[in-house]
């Protein structure tokens, strides 16, 4: 338990010094239970945030750990897919711990995950999103979305919103490792990887149910169980999730999700395990407002029929072996089957010669993937390094169907109906093949000073068929084959105390689309993949005596080869690897606690992401091809300040009822490549309350605190400016039950 209030302490390791056994974790209550040859023979407690103990055995009846005043996270695994101190780790990475995950209490991820720096997810209804991390705010594959280190969705095919097929119920904590990591992942990990890390079970069977509710028709339940019998462990969770008439009109959204983690220990070396997830999703696309009704806080859509429908199994089994002490290699097999049917309302386009027509589409995305992954870690304490080496072959067959949808508008604007004339726009399938190796080098020259070396290579191809007979802007079956190698290297340097130094140098990258390669001509378009170099220098260190913590980052990137629609005289509109991109920044993460019951937060960024060389080429009502130059421009949806801010507070009568109060800042941005249009950004304040009664815990929130009217997102295009709005002031409260483990 807590020395100075008593609490139980979840999840903390117990270990029999001086061997090699697996040892115990706490559960809920803070038992744990530990067989050891000797009343005389010496065990090790250690726990995020306390200082470790050592003790004998039979000095285990009540064991008080001391906090610490702050620490930095300790373990982390997304940086190598391995475990190993954050320290070792020459890249800026983040932890939201399960501490902090209980103290936010999110309905959805972006409500904890806008605590860390660098990091701003931008909600867009339901559970759909965009997200920034040294990026603009966007939708394009600029960011790698993980569950235990494994991609959710496969190379090539499109990866927004792959945050709908997860399960939160059964995520334990959360890792985000900001700035490219293709060296380690592959493709799209170019402003980060977010990975979702599920609950290892472990100790005697507990479990909670929880259940939440807004003033804003919004409700969710979850139920989670874990365990571990002798070599069996089980964890199991899920929630069914509900938005039903909200502010917004045809805005509703259902969510089931259910996973279950299965681990057996074969032997004291070798362990066995494997998780199976089902996400149904389905939600309204309400689309944007227009300055006019964001103002005016008309929250209607003129969308009523537009939805998004997203359905995925996933099943990976894995394997992990502990040959000695020195040697470990893990090897997993993944299956996934998903569906996605979309009617988007950003495909609706107006008839100019009939203000009551318009036009959109429907369409359908489905894939499976048979992936194999290995990995071998080896240490060679000779050399004071660590070898590791792994690859990957994912093979993803995948079909697409599109239909053209004939849309009726009312006077009012809304499009209140539509047809379907059997009129086919894409009908393809297409097999993706990744194959990719990479090796990663630890190596400690000096005792302070620690190398990293990473080189990866990928070589992945299309082999598209195309349905539909190939003929004016209807390209013919093709393969596609590239090959990619990126590099990393980078270097930390302990000054002790808790004091880090580190650079590096890391490069991503993104494949062309099946969509970008053959969907804007009859004629195969050769794209590369867009290119990312990352330079990065940053500190973590403790200070005040241990009150204050820092995470501090600079990172300059530049993006080369990106694809962007050019004219061509003979063969129209074309993609070509033509854009330039500079982004560069100050990421920090600042930490105080100046009294036992008070913790300070502060996270954010500075940035700057401009235009180096891009263009735009369209064409007129009167089929002229006009050229837009944003050469030295600041992108669109590039806030240069973003900034969040929060305040803890135990209350000293009774130390298990928190306040928490958080300040969110996103500051003034450009919404369009011309750089004529500005928001002006927001400030939106929330409160939360949780409070624990023994098994019972409840909470209530507060958010957007002054009913601050704001925009998540703002964009501009020909057809003007949209606003995605931000929820009013909502209330929410929930309970939750805890129960099992050791009375």
């Amino acid at each position: 338990m807590d020395y100075n209030n008593q609490e139980a302490i979840v999840g903390a390791t117990i270990t029999l010094v001086g061997t090699k056994a697996k040892g115990s974790v706490s559960d809920n209550q803070g038992r744990f239970r530990l067989e050891v040859p000797s009343s005389t023979s010496r065990i090790q407690i250690q726990s995020l945030g306390y200082k470790p103990q050592t003790i004998r055995a039979d000095e285990c009846a009540t064991i008080r750990l001391n906090p610490m005043t702050l620490e930095l996270e300790d373990l982390v695994v997304t940086a190598s897919r391995d475990a190993q101190k954050r320290s070792d780790v020459p890249a800026a990475i983040s932890t939201l711990s399960p501490k902090r995950m209980e103290q936010y209490r999110p309905s959805r991820l972006d409500e904890v995950l806008n605590s860390v720096p660098g990091v701003y997810m931008s909600p867009l209804g339901g559970e759909q999103h965009m997200m920034s991390i040294r990026q603009p705010i966007s939708t394009k594959s600029l960011f790698l979305y993980l569950e235990d280190g494994m991609p959710i969705r496969p190379t090539g095919n499109f990866n927004h919103n792959a945050l709908l097929e997860m399960n939160m119920a059964i995520t334990q904590s959360v890792e985000v490792l900001r700035g490219p990591a293709s060296s380690i992942y592959g493709s799209e990990a170019v402003g980060g990887a977010i990975n979702m890390i599920t609950i290892t079970p472990e100790g005697q069977f507990n479990g909670n149910i929880t259940a939440r509710v807004s003033d804003r028709g919004f409700y969710r339940s979850d139920v989670t169980l874990s365990g571990k019998n002798n070599k069996l462990g089980y964890a199991l969770g899920g929630y069914v999730a509900r938005q039903i008439d909200g502010v917004r009109d045809h805005s509703d959204m259902e969510k089931n999700a259910i996973s279950l983690k299965l681990t057996y220990d074969l032997n004291d070396k070798t362990e066995l395990w494997s998780t199976t997830s089902i996400i149904d999703y389905r939600a309204d696309m309400s689309g944007s407002l227009d300055k006019e009704n964001f103002e005016s806080e008309e929250y209607s859509t003129l969308y009523t029929f537009t939805e998004r429908l997203a359905k995925a199994f996933r099943q990976r089994l894995q394997i992990d072996h502990q040959w000695s002490t020195y040697s470990k290699t893990s090897v997993a097999f993944v299956y996934r089957n998903n569906i996605s049917d979309q009617t988007p309302s950003y495909r609706i386009k107006n008839n100019r010669q009939d203000p009551l027509k318009a036009t959109g589409e429907m369409n359908e995305n489905h894939f499976q993937s048979y992936v194999f992954w290995l990995q071998h870690v080896q240490k060679l304490p000779a050399l004071k390094s660590t070898l590791r080496i792994g690859g990957n072959i994912d093979y993803s067959p995948m079909t697409y169907f599109a239909e053209r949808i004939d849309i009726t508008r009312n006077e009012d604007g809304i499009y209140t109906s539509f047809t379907r004339p059997n009129v086919t726009l894409l009908d393809y399938e297409t097999d993706i093949n990744n194959k990719a190796l990479y090796s990663q080098l630890d190596i400690r020259p000096l005792n302070k000073l620690k190398l990293v070396l990473g080189l990866r290579y990928d070589h992945f191809g299309y082999q598209f068929d195309n349905n539909l007979k190939a003929g004016d802007n209807i390209s013919g079956d093709d393969n596609d084959h590239q090959s990619k190698i990126t590099p990393r290297a980078g270097l930390t340097y302990d000054f002790g105390n808790d004091r880090i130094l580190y650079a590096n140098f890391s490069q991503g990258f993104i494949p062309p689309s099946v969509n970008e390669i053959y969907r804007k001509t009859a004629e195969k378009q050769n794209l590369n993949p867009a290119r990312f170099n990352n330079y990065e220098l940053g500190t973590w260190l403790k200070f005040l005596d241990g009150k204050a913590s820092l995470d501090l980052s600079l990172y300059w990137m530049r993006g080369k080869d990106e694809i962007i629609s050019v004219y061509d005289e003979v063969r129209g509109f074309i993609n070509n690897n033509a854009g330039s991109t500079e982004h560069m920044g100050i990421e920090y993460g600042l930490s105080y606690k100046p009294f036992s019951l008070t913790e300070i937060r502060l996270s954010g960024n500075i940035s700057k992401h401009k235009y180096l060389k891009y263009f735009e080429a369209k064409s007129n009502t009167e089929g002229q091809v006009i050229r837009s130059d944003f050469d030295d421009n600041d992108m669109p949806g590039a806030p240069s300040w973003v900034n969040n801010l929060s305040v803890t507070q135990k209350m000293p009568f009774y130390s298990n009822w928190t306040w928490l109060i958080e300040w969110q800042h996103v500051g003034p941005y450009y919404s369009d490549n011309a750089n004529n249009s500005e928001y002006k950004g927001y400030d939106v304040f929330n409160l939360r309350s949780n409070c624990r009664f023994g098994r019972i815990s409840v909470w209530a929130q507060l958010l957007n605190l002054t009913d601050k009217l704001y925009a998540t997102r703002v964009s501009n295009s020909g057809w003007g400016e949209k606003y995605t709005p931000g929820a009013p002031r909502t209330f929410l409260v929930g309970i939750e039950y805890r129960f099992g483990g050791n009375r």
